[in-house]
């Protein structure tokens, strides 16, 4: 219940109150034994801190999040905690050890019917492409995260997959088609209260 919580109040951009939820879940997972959940709560935090600026911690959660997850041997855990590591990685501005983690990300979900651990992530691992000058396999990848959105009718990582892709589209010089994408994403992040990612999008429209 609390890595639910959580995603909702980082998704909010209520970034302080997530990481308290979150460092004080870990700890209950900690008490009873539980390694597996909190594998899932370890990247939350990892993300968290990221966005926080506190790039010591969110190394720290990520690292962590990964050591839980090779025993478990479960291949959405896997792929969580690579996001985890990704994205740290990514806010931090080190590109080439998202793309790294997010390549692992990309080779391990390629062939599953596991629809969370590619919804989940699938649009991130895209912006660590686009920020690494792989175009085209952004774009593909993007396409993959709308198509598996769309199915799981999840606004959210819709509009997040198409912010995405206006990046992209900017960078091929398709100005009119990236500002129609990132016009989608906004409204759909005004609509579900995802402020953290609408003024992403925003700026990123701006830039463009």
């Amino acid at each position: 219940a609390e890595f639910s919580l959580i995603q909702g109040l980082h998704g909010k951009g209520q970034l302080h109150a997530a990481l308290q939820r979150a460092v004080a879940a870990l700890a209950m997972a900690e008490q009873i034994g539980e390694t597996r959940l909190a594998t899932w709560l370890d990247p939350m935090a990892a993300v968290v801190a990221a966005d926080l600026g506190d790039d010591e911690s969110a190394r720290i959660h990520a690292e962590r999040s990964w050591e839980r997850a090779q025993p478990l041997n479960q291949l959405v855990l896997s792929a969580w905690a690579l996001h985890a590591q990704g994205y740290v990685a990514m806010q931090r501005g080190d590109t080439g050890t998202a793309l790294e983690r997010y390549e692992q990300y990309v080779a391990l979900v390629r062939d599953t019917e596991n629809g969370v651990a590619r919804h989940l992530v699938m649009a991130r691992a895209a912006e660590a492409y686009f920020l690494s000058g792989r175009l085209d396999d952004a774009m593909r990848l993007t396409e993959r995260a709308i198509a598996d959105a769309t199915f799981a009718n999840a606004p959210h990582y819709l509009a997040l997959a198409r912010r995405v892709q206006g990046q992209i589209m900017g960078a091929q010089d398709r100005r009119d088609e990236a500002m129609g994408a990132f016009d989608e994403a906004i409204a759909s992040f005004t609509a579900t209260g995802s402020r953290l990612e609408l003024a992403r999008a925003m700026y990123h429209q701006a830039a463009l």
